[in-house]
């Protein structure tokens, strides 16, 4: 299953993270992927799309 995240923070990197391990399908959708919050999400987990 995919599921999609507008944006990532603390507690949508969590949850994704979570998910992720599940074997989902995890994207993250944002208008700027060089913000500190998706290059920390990404750099903790490179399976995060």
């Amino acid at each position: 299953m995919k599921i999609a995240f507008i944006g990532i923070g603390k507690v949508g990197f969590a949850i994704a993270n979570n998910l992720q391990k599940l074997n989902y399908q995890i994207i993250v959708a944002t208008d700027n992927f060089n913000s500190n919050s998706v290059i920390t999400a990404l750099s903790r987990n490179p399976n995060l799309k």
